[in-house]
């Protein structure tokens, strides 16, 4: 019985997306392809899709824009060896815990999921002290607050 509820949760906020959002923050393609052949009106941001290009077209060119930025390679570098390794230890550690320290399956678990809890304090902290470094030092200041963290 537990198992048949999270299906029916996530269905239902499938369908729910689905009728009730837009496919994009300009509105849903179909329509903007009708503005596009009907009313030629421009969109906020103007230039690529007033122009007529296709959605897909402006994603896939801001994707290029961003993949051929380092900082953007930087940034997925220090987010993949910081969360990637979180990943790992939070996934062995309950093991690592029952195996060193003779407790049970159960108390090992429970020690272990700390550690992922920390994370409520740990990430709001080093996103507040972000804030405030970007404020007093702009961008050069959020990396060392990058800096400080990881150390």
């Amino acid at each position: 019985r537990s198992l048949a509820w999270p299906p029916v949760v996530l269905l239902c906020t499938g369908l729910f997306a689905f009728f009730f959002t837009d496919d994009c923050p300009y509105g849903n393609y179909s329509e903007m392809k009708k503005r596009k052949v009907n009313e030629p009106e421009k969109v906020d941001d103007g230039s690529d899709l007033a122009g007529g290009a296709e959605p897909v077209s402006v994603a896939g060119r801001s994707l290029q824009m961003a993949a051929g930025n380092w900082r953007t390679w930087v940034l997925f570098l220090v987010y993949a060896f910081s969360f990637g390794v979180e990943l790992v230890v939070n996934g062995n550690i309950a093991l690592y815990f029952s195996n060193s320290f003779d407790l049970s399956q159960a108390d090992g678990g429970l020690a272990g999921s700390l550690f992922g809890l920390f994370n409520i304090f740990a990430r709001s902290l080093g996103g507040w002290m972000s804030d405030k470094f970007n404020d007093r030092w702009g961008v050069r200041g959020r990396l060392w607050a990058l800096f400080i963290c990881t150390l």
